[in-house]
């Protein structure tokens, strides 16, 4: 019998462990002229865009961002963070250019 008991509380710890957390992310738009593109958790994305620095909120377990630069000029820089820390950053100075990150 407690060895069946083992068995069950270790199947339940893996398992535990192994299943993936929610948790928010903030995805932060830096740049220095106008913006466009997606962001979002887990596939649900939603478009967004704006002029200079802005940054938003998502939950997931898997962040990302797609952002395009809409001039020749300036720069652009995405970053991810969790909890204060940074997880993930791209930049471009490319003309038009586009910056794709994640994170988990």
């Amino acid at each position: 019998m407690a060895i069946i008991i083992v068995l069950v509380v270790v199947s339940v710890l893996v398992w535990y462990l192994a299943t993936p957390k929610v948790s928010t992310f903030r995805i932060e738009v830096q740049s220095d002229t106008s913006w466009m593109g997606a962001i979002g958790a887990d596939g649900n994305t939603r478009s967004v865009e704006g002029f200079g620095t802005t940054a938003f909120r998502v939950q997931g377990t898997v962040a990302s961002a797609v952002i395009q630069k809409n001039t020749e000029h300036g720069f652009l820089r995405v970053r991810i963070f969790r909890d204060g820390t940074l997880l993930a950053s791209q930049e471009t100075t490319a003309a038009y250019g586009v910056v794709s990150v994640s994170a988990t």
